[in-house]
């Protein structure tokens, strides 16, 4: 029989940046408790381990997200330009679609543009 690592388990599953704790990680910082005192530590508090890993993970996913923010682009002389003479920056793809809708309001050449909507990072 082979070893999976546990984490290539999980990622089988779907799950990922898993985190396991076990008694050898508690007796590093109590070197004096036993074996089984240290795993009886983790026994009787694992459900406040694992709250605390979900909400400091939730914080790390936001933190390392990307915020996205979406602009109107145009073509003008067959080149795509962000430039459409309004404030062009929406906070998400569907303001951007209201902003082309105002814009193809005006009529005349703004109506007959081609618009898109393209991601940005800031």
């Amino acid at each position: 029989m082979s070893y999976t690592p546990w984490r290539q388990v999980a990622a089988q599953h779907g799950v990922y940046a898993t985190a396991g704790w076990m008694p050898e990680d508690i007796e590093t910082l109590r070197p004096d408790w036993t074996e089984d005192r240290c795993l009886r530590f983790l026994q009787e508090n694992e459900k406040y381990i694992v709250e605390a890993m979900v909400r400091d993970g939730w914080g790390a996913i936001e933190a390392l997200l990307p915020t996205m923010k979406y602009e109107v682009q145009t073509t003008y002389d067959g080149q795509w330009s962000n430039e459409v003479g309004e404030p062009n920056v929406f906070g998400s793809e569907a303001e951007a679609e209201e902003a082309i809708a105002g814009l193809k309001a005006l009529g005349d050449d703004w109506l007959e543009a081609e618009y898109r909507v393209e991601e940005v990072r800031s």
